[in-house]
């Protein structure tokens, strides 16, 4: 199984230049559980694989870029596609969970999602998600 974890991190500190990023991160989440599926159960899923029964059961968390910022190439292009993954996760994502279940106004969730987009796009804040790896074997 995959699934990124839907939080926002960096290394150096520059996601704190993303205040808007992270707003929205952070009640899409909230929005996503009022939903019923929540966007953010990926690091519980080792465990709940080994409760099923599964054995051998690995996880790797990757560190997946979004933006250009990565000085290693293929990094770089990873986060290039990354950012037009996010891009098209926001408009798709945020209308409805804003609107239905966060009660917020057509206008506001428009304004919102242009500041994200903005912050997302700044190449002076390195954000990555976790991307969560988990894969095990049914028992014989």
């Amino acid at each position: 199984m995959q699934a990124v974890h839907a939080e926002f991190h960096s290394d150096d500190n520059t996601m704190n230049k993303a205040e808007y990023a992270l707003f929205w991160m952070n009640a899409i989440v909230e929005g996503s559980v009022k939903f019923g599926k929540p966007l953010n159960n990926a690091p519980g899923w080792k465990q709940e694989m080994k409760e099923a029964g599964f054995v051998d059961v690995e996880e790797k968390v990757l560190k997946i870029p979004i933006g250009s910022w990565p000085k290693d190439p293929t990094l770089k292009e990873i986060g290039q596609v990354q950012s037009i993954q996010e891009a098209k996760l926001i408009a798709s994502y945020t209308p409805g969970i804003f609107s239905r279940y966060l009660h917020w106004k057509e206008a506001e969730i428009q304004v919102l999602m242009a500041q994200v987009k903005k912050d997302l796009s700044n190449p002076d804040v390195h954000l990555y998600v976790p991307v969560h790896f988990i894969w095990g074997k049914k028992p014989e």
